[in-house]
């Protein structure tokens, strides 16, 4: 289930990409979150989108108030354990 999670949420940053949409990481986060509860998943902590920099950061973890704006040719670290 996480390995189609993590196809699903790359396959839709590639699309917001290509339309030009913004989208930072923590609504790559909650994207995943999302497709989590719709396969019946639960966890106790979230998964991780990390941008360039953040990547390298450990336990890092976006929220509303300061997640990066993912861009075209940016490293993302999608982190599903």
């Amino acid at each position: 289930v996480l390995s189609q999670i993590a196809d699903r949420t790359w396959q839709w940053i590639g699309e917001s990409l290509r339309q030009g949409t913004s989208l930072n990481e923590y609504q790559v986060q909650c994207f995943m979150l999302n497709a989590m509860k719709e396969k019946g998943c639960t966890t106790a902590d979230p998964p991780i989108c990390a941008v360039n920099a953040h990547s390298a950061d450990p336990h890092y973890g976006p929220d509303q108030n300061q997640a990066a704006f993912i861009q075209s040719g940016d490293f993302i670290l999608l982190d599903l354990w």
